[in-house]
């Protein structure tokens, strides 16, 4: 079992430990920020009709996906946290 961590006020430095030992972090309702290697972890596990089955999540070093399915990769944390600040 996976215990998913939630957080709204870490600073970045804080959200890279804890993705580098987690490989997944909610930092909003709803909205994850992943490691690739956590995303192609779990996208093992996906059935083959999913949508994002055949998505290629090596080619950026962090994705942010949300519950409603929305999925975006980034090279870097502070890109991601951009995005989701707007």
């Amino acid at each position: 079992m996976e215990i998913m961590f939630t957080v709204y006020c870490m600073d970045q430095a804080e959200i890279e430990a804890h993705l580098i030992s987690h490989g997944s972090i909610e930092v909003q309702g709803g909205v994850y920020i992943s490691t690739s290697a956590h995303m192609i972890s779990e996208q093992l596990q996906w059935d083959d009709d999913d949508g994002q089955k055949n998505t290629d999540f090596s080619c950026n070093a962090f994705w942010i996906a949300t519950d409603n399915g929305f999925m975006e990769g980034f090279n870097s944390i502070e890109e991601a946290m951009r995005t989701i600040d707007n």
